[in-house]
């Protein structure tokens, strides 16, 4: 009887001791730094073993659990673990799209797009880019790829942009050089005085500054320009 008594004793003591061993690992289920938890478990879990028998109607009881919210924690983890590999590779097919949508701005198909338009398609892109998240095995490669892509389009704006200045320069050009404008000058008037007509026509058109002394000139000739304009649309819609 006496020993039976203090085996019940050491019994009661191992099965207050697994159940505190048992709140431990449940409250690591809760805990936000997964790793430390999880190498927590792995420590309690050899502080169980170390722990000796309880009564024998509620050792395994008490075992499974303690393996219950072992097995929790761990679950946690491994979700945890998943969830990241997935917006990890969400974010590297993300980086692939926009990179092919980059390269594909640099197509020679199609219709031309202007530099302006090109411009603000290439930073949104870049915008994009700059924004993901990158796994750390993946993102230099990935970034060297885009780099490049967004390298090769950044001249084709330049190009492009270039392209659009000389086609407006032509165009201003020419639509000076046949404008009526110059026909207006009138063969009465000396040389000088009609190139310095043909010089503000010039300079309206292109949208260049002029000299301070030829400022009140060039109201007029504006002015004159505008009424011109008004008079011819006016007849045309007549």
């Amino acid at each position: 009887q006496t020993l039976e008594g203090l085996l019940q004793e050491v019994q009661k003591k191992h099965e207050s001791e697994k159940r505190a061993l048992i709140n431990q690992v449940q409250a690591l289920a809760t805990s936000t730094d997964l790793r430390a938890a999880c190498d927590q478990a792995k420590a309690l879990q050899q502080q169980w073993k170390s722990i000796g028998q309880a009564n024998p109607k509620v050792d395994r009881k008490l075992w499974d659990k303690f393996r219950a919210a072992w097995d929790a924690v761990f679950a946690k983890r491994d979700a945890e673990f998943k969830s990241r590999q997935e917006t990890r590779d969400a974010a590297v097919t993300e980086a692939s799209k926009l990179i092919e949508a980059l390269e594909g701005l640099g197509s020679d198909s199609g219709e031309k797009t202007d530099s302006k338009t090109l411009g603000a398609v290439l930073a949104e892109l870049d915008a994009a880019f700059k924004a993901l998240n990158l796994p750390r095995e993946k993102s230099d490669a990935l970034r060297q790829k885009f780099a490049a892509a967004r390298q090769r389009i950044e001249q084709s704006c330049r190009d492009q942009a270039r392209h659009e200045i000389l086609a407006r320069r032509e165009s201003t050009v020419s639509a000076w050089e046949h404008s009526s404008a110059l026909h207006a000058t009138g063969d009465a008037l000396p040389q000088t005085e009609k190139a310095e007509i043909l010089l503000l026509d010039l300079e309206i058109l292109l949208g260049l500054p002029s000299p301070e002394t030829e400022l009140p000139a060039r109201r007029e000739r504006q002015i004159a320009l505008l009424q011109k304009k008004g008079l011819r649309n006016s007849g045309e819609g007549n």
